[in-house]
């Protein structure tokens, strides 16, 4: 009799046993709802960054930063529900000591679930007008890679190995410096004047000098001198003579209006890709600083494209 009891016994052991298990996984689970996104942070470091060079990303990787982006990211999900979350690293900050870096995290929040433009640009050398956009991915082999349901990562497939960045020309070296994300803002960048024309307030431009070299300038209206007073100082300023007048007023007006054009053509390619002014205005930007990170070190700045952040953190 009394075996039995104790065969018994024995039997009801694994029911406690599936017991302490099943309360182990709610345990786990109420846990995972407090962190959701927590892995985030573990997968920083496979985020790209866009415009720096080889030596400062070098600098950077040898140090972990803590941005708490999990918890960052939950409450931005909540704040902007039905919108992508895209996350690529910025280029750090060169505080005014020359030395050290501040880096950052750039965070594009897109309505309806979009991802961004799928754009890089970059300007020309001599800081020419034209803005050359390429395919991120063809180009350059970076994506939006989904890391969580709604949530990007900016991603590259191309390795630079310290084989390939030695075979790297210096012009490459540059221009990957100068890369952007590439958008649009309609309510500053699209902007009409009062001849309803689009307002452009800023450009370079080319002329000859005596000697036949081009003279690489440019013209602010925004600036300290109307176009006549402009002209009057570039033409002492470059030993011009007054016949030379003509020349510099027509580059300049031809300046806006092949930058007014290449504005035009940006417009149709956003727009034919679903990217309408309200949707572009629509989109948010933040910028997140690692814990720590002194206020008078951070700054607002996005980049040329995306203007100032709306928040930072």
């Amino acid at each position: 009799m009394a075996r039995s009891n104790k065969q018994k016994a024995k039997k009801k052991a694994p029911v406690a046993s599936r017991a302490a298990k099943s309360s182990l996984k709610v345990s786990r689970k109420e846990s995972a709802v407090v962190t959701p996104l927590a892995f985030l942070d573990e997968k920083i470091r496979s985020i790209a960054t866009i415009g720096e060079n080889r030596e400062n990303l070098a600098l950077l990787s040898k140090k972990k930063h803590d941005y708490d982006l999990g918890r960052h990211v939950v409450d931005l999900m909540k704040e902007y529900p039905n919108h992508s979350v895209c996350i690529y690293n910025g280029s750090p900050q060169l505080l005014t000591d020359a030395t050290t870096l501040v880096p950052h995290l750039g965070v594009i929040l897109v309505p309806d679930k979009k991802l961004p433009p799928k754009y890089i640009a970059y300007k020309n050398k001599h800081g020419e007008n034209a803005v050359v956009l390429k395919d991120m991915t063809k180009a350059y082999g970076m994506r939006w890679n989904s890391v969580a349901p709604g949530v990007y990562f900016l991603t590259s497939s191309q390795r630079k190995t310290k084989t390939s960045i030695k075979a790297m020309d210096e012009e490459s070296k540059v221009l990957e410096e100068h890369l952007e994300l590439f958008s649009r803002r309609p309510s500053v960048d699209w902007k009409l004047n009062k001849h309803g024309k689009l307002d452009v307030r800023f450009v370079n431009f080319t002329v000859p000098d005596k000697n036949g070299e081009d003279i690489y300038e440019s013209f602010d209206k925004d600036g300290d001198y109307n176009l006549q007073s402009y002209v009057d100082e570039f033409l002492e300023t470059q030993e011009l003579g007054e016949d030379r007048r003509e020349d510099v007023e027509s580059a300049i007006r031809q300046a806006f209006e092949d930058k007014r054009d290449e504005i035009i053509e940006e417009m149709k390619l956003l727009k034919s890709e679903g990217f309408d002014e309200e949707l572009l205005e629509s989109i948010k930007t933040i910028k997140i600083y690692p814990k720590g990170t002194p206020a008078d070190a951070k700054s607002r700045m996005m980049g040329s494209y995306y203007g100032n952040a709306h928040a930072v953190l």
